[in-house]
């Protein structure tokens, strides 16, 4: 291994700066995916009983279906409010 390679692995602090970024992401994601997870069920469940309240389907394949469609289009409609929301008012992008 080159030597100012080790060295920067070692003794670097931009590597450990880096790293302890990594790490803090990983950490932040792995407890998002187990909250997602968790609460999938129960999102699921609530939209399936607005569905079935509005559309009145008896069918539960049907209703899955319509349950799984309507919480989709409801997802992507609130990733674009929060886009809208967060939109830089100068116009750049990052």
């Amino acid at each position: 291994m080159n030597r100012g390679l080790l060295n920067y692995i070692i003794h670097g602090r931009s590597f450990r700066k880096d790293f302890r970024r990594q790490l803090k992401t990983l950490v932040v994601v792995g407890a998002g995916f187990t909250i997602a997870f968790t609460w999938r069920q129960t999102i699921f469940d609530i939209s399936e009983r607005v569905v079935q309240f509005t559309t009145n389907i008896r069918d539960s394949s049907v209703l899955s279906l319509a349950t799984s469609i309507f919480t989709t289009v409801f997802s992507i409609l609130f990733v674009l409010l929060i886009i809208y929301l967060l939109k830089d008012p100068n116009g750049d992008d990052y």
